[in-house]
């Protein structure tokens, strides 16, 4: 047997003690020795003392054979050390044996002696323990064979239970599927059911929002047809009343006076047919183009004076006192030309409807996130009927101002829009002959 001497210090401590009893059995002693030794070294490393004990042993044994006793004498002593410490019985029986050997060898009669009684009391006392485990190893057998029995026999009780248990079960699951299939055949036609339901409620909800878009275009086409008549009506006669001047005026059969009286009024109607245009311009874009808001801060002191500046002429003519109230620090977040149109349809119903030397008052209240805009007029005031359908496109109506004014009565209609869109509200108040108050309720801006 030969082994690379390399590989020795990668094998484990017992396949090199095995390696070196093979080659002391082959008569090889320095080869076995040199494994021994190898072995000796790994179980020192590794702190495995019967290893070590066992390779002492051999160690002794070898150099024994060799001659070399007192060599084998301190191995072998070394061995009795380890084994006393640890209680390795076996080795210290056979190291106690072998030092007997060599100290006969060695004519040492004493030492012999006393080893080898040393050897026969722990050889009797091996012994008797071996007996005494073989003992206890058969009585453990018996009572294990009695255990086996036992436990055959509650095996095959256990297994007829077993059966019992499982033939049991085997129904109970067969219970427990059929009622879960009929749980869950009862939740997928509750889901189904409330599916159907869900999709009927959004099929109703479309449908409602279909006819609410159904009424209101019907509105709109009530309104559009209403509005065109009106339109043509109210352009016609203006146009028709200039038309007529001018032939007066062309055949001179009219005086400078006549004329100037005529203009007066041809000119009170034209205006207000410009505002209507004006109006049926706004609203037709909304209709066609949707509304576009884009709010800033507004300055609404601002707003009302241009528009005030406007309609100087009509406040003039009909002698009507306005008070303005409002301060120049009160700013609002809202679409300025919205605000604007919305401002001027409502100051344009003041002055149409109030009579001469009326008064229409401009004030504001304000908290710390809303402003209230009231426009309030002296004039003819509106009943219950009136104020009803006052945004009502399906109801639309136009009344003659104070001054015979005529008007298509849309202005009001955009101003609601236009309210509504800014996230506005606006109430009306008024009495017959008690006036008109208008309350326009915006968004506060905090800074310009």
């Amino acid at each position: 047997i030969k082994v690379s001497m390399d590989s020795l210090n990668y094998m484990p401590a017992f396949s090199l003690r095995l390696l070196g009893d093979i080659v002391f059995e082959l008569n090889d002693a320095e080869q076995a020795l040199e494994y021994y030794n190898h072995s000796l070294k790994i179980s020192n490393e590794t702190s495995n003392y019967s290893i070590k004990s066992s390779n002492l042993h051999r160690i002794g044994k070898v150099f024994a054979s060799m001659g070399k006793y007192k060599e084998a004498i301190d191995i072998l002593n070394e061995n009795l050390l380890l084994t006393q410490q640890n209680g390795y019985l076996d080795e210290l029986v056979r190291t106690h044996k072998l030092l007997s050997d060599i100290y006969i060898k060695l004519d040492k009669s004493d030492l012999a002696l006393q080893h080898l009684q040393d050897y026969l009391v722990f050889y009797d006392s091996t012994n008797n323990q071996k007996n005494n485990d073989r003992i206890a190893f058969m009585q453990a057998r018996f009572e294990s064979d009695i255990k086996q029995s036992k436990i055959d026999l509650l095996t095959k009780d256990t297994q007829l239970k077993t059966h019992e248990i499982n033939r049991q079960q085997s129904w109970r699951y067969f219970y427990i599927i059929a009622i879960s299939f009929f749980f869950l055949m009862v939740a997928f036609l509750f889901r189904t059911n409330w599916k159907f339901k869900k999709i009927n409620s959004e099929l109703k909800l479309k449908n409602d929002e279909i006819g609410r878009k159904t009424r209101q275009l019907e509105g709109l086409s009530v309104t559009k047809d209403k509005l065109l008549s009106i339109i043509s009506h109210d352009l016609r006669s203006p146009l028709s009343g200039l038309h007529s001047l001018l032939n007066l005026f062309k055949d001179e059969d009219i005086s400078m006076e006549e004329m100037r009286n005529f203009v007066y009024s041809i000119d009170a109607r034209l205006t207000v047919l410009t505002e209507d245009l004006d109006n049926i311009l706004q609203w037709t874009q909304t209709q066609l183009h949707g509304l576009q808001v884009q709010k800033s801060h507004v300055v609404i002191n601002g707003i009302v004076e241009d528009v005030l500046q406007i309609n100087q002429d009509s406040i003039q003519r009909k002698n009507i006192t306005v008070k303005n109230e409002l301060s120049q620090d009160i700013v609002s977040f809202v679409d300025p030309n919205h605000l604007k149109i919305i401002v001027r349809n409502i100051v344009a119903n003041a002055i149409k409807f109030t009579n001469q030397g009326g008064d229409i008052l401009f004030k504001v209240l304000e908290n710390r996130e809303r402003i209230v805009l009231q426009i309030t007029d002296t004039g003819v005031g509106m009943d219950q009927h009136e104020l009803d359908n006052l945004f009502n496109p399906g109801k639309h109506f136009s009344k003659t101002g104070t001054c015979n004014e005529q008007g298509l009565g849309v202005g009001l209609l955009l101003t609601k829009e236009f309210i509504d869109k800014n996230d506005a509200k606006i109430e009306v108040k008024s009495k017959p002959g008690k006036g008109t108050t208008f309350s326009l309720t915006f968004e506060r801006a905090l800074s310009i």
